[in-house]
């Protein structure tokens, strides 16, 4: 019987939302192989969509405008035979597991104190300086969601005429099925900014559209109700 071989020290951390470019992903992989020395670690990025998983050892291979499909996740390993295994889960959308409100982590197993605290600080330090506001999308987006609902189905109840129990069919299905996955996929917790330009494009256009029904139907609301 093979007996499994154990670390002694473990560190899991939450990842904030942040933005990446493929320099930033091959800057941070010439730094990883810097601090792990002549330890020569073993590297695979693995990008993870819906429909395939293409994993490549070198990220200097990573094309990110080739996948057609929504990437979910891109997940990074390196490891040296007993001596360190580090896993990055940079998620798009979806938890990856639960830790507080944080949807990407990172995990280190080590036998080295000094090595794993010197990773884990050139982790936080970079993941910290390519940081973005999207968590808060992420987090609020529902809260946002609701009132937008209203707003929209108010609107659209004095113009076209439709029956109450349409209303409140928008109510339920606006504010989680349309709105807050739209707002989350216009804004992925991690951005890897060259995997679809139209996004991009689309993201400003959509940020100027909202606000502007937002201040149009918070109006109406105060006219037509408290301002009589």
């Amino acid at each position: 019987m093979i007996e499994e071989f154990k670390f002694d020290y473990e560190e899991v951390r939450g990842i904030t939302s942040m933005t990446l470019t493929k320099r930033d992903i091959l800057y941070f992989h010439e730094q990883l192989l810097e601090l792990l020395g002549p330890q020569k670690p073993k590297s695979r990025y693995t990008i993870v969509t819906n429909f395939e998983r293409v994993s490549v050892i070198n990220p200097e291979n990573i094309d990110f405008i080739k996948f057609r499909n929504p990437i979910r996740a891109l997940i990074i390993e390196y490891s040296v035979q007993r001596v360190i295994e580090i896993e990055i889960y940079l998620s798009t959308y979806e938890k990856s597991i639960e830790i507080e409100s944080f949807r990407s982590h990172y995990r280190i197993n080590c036998n080295d104190e000094a090595l794993i605290l010197k990773i884990s600080n050139f982790l936080n330090s970079f993941f910290t300086k390519k940081k973005n506001f999207h968590s808060v999308v992420h987090r609020y987006a529902m809260y946002v969601s609701v009132p937008l609902s209203l707003i929209v189905g108010y609107n659209l109840k004095e113009l076209i005429g439709f029956p109450d129990y349409i209303l409140l069919l928008l109510m339920v299905i606006l504010p989680f099925y349309v709105f807050t996955r739209s707002f989350r996929w216009l804004m992925p917790y991690t951005d890897f900014i060259e995997e679809n330009s139209l996004r991009s494009k689309l993201r400003y256009g959509i940020v100027v559209i909202v606000l502007g029904v937002l201040a149009t139907g918070l109006y109406d609301i105060l006219k037509n109700y408290l301002l009589k």
